[in-house]
């Protein structure tokens, strides 16, 4: 898996019974199923592929997420392939601060207080402030 945003992953696989360099995948077609992790439901999403990638768009920022392959060939179906477990990048909070407050602490001092964004969508590594 390639994380290509904080809200897409590329997803590659290889089919032991296609060669790398096929030009098409002939009569099969494959199923991506995704969900964050952990996983407490059991539901998960799907994508149908018709080749061995699948860009998955739509991911929420700084989650963790688990993908597994199937293969369909005619009216057959292969058992899911091992789980990867991937994370999404982190993004900038999709809400503002908030509660700031301003308290003058001398005729050249200000102390400065708010409450962190709700949709942190990572860690927060700073802040900048303008006066």
């Amino acid at each position: 898996a390639n994380v290509l945003s904080s809200t897409e992953v590329e997803l590659t696989w290889s089919d032991p019974d296609v060669s790398d360099n096929a030009l098409g995948n002939g009569d099969r077609s494959y199923i991506v199923q995704y969900a964050s992790h952990p996983n407490p439901s059991g539901d998960f999403n799907t994508v149908d592929c018709d080749q061995r990638r699948a860009r998955i768009y739509g991911l929420q920022p700084d989650t963790q997420y688990e993908f597994a392959v199937k293969t369909i060939s005619g009216a057959k179906e292969s058992a899911w392939s091992l789980h990867e477990l991937v994370r999404t990048m982190s993004a900038a909070p999709s809400t503002a601060p908030y509660g700031f407050r301003l308290v003058s602490e001398g005729p050249a001092r200000v102390k400065i207080a708010w409450k962190s964004p709700k949709e942190t969508n990572g860690a927060l590594t700073g802040m900048a402030i303008s006066l």
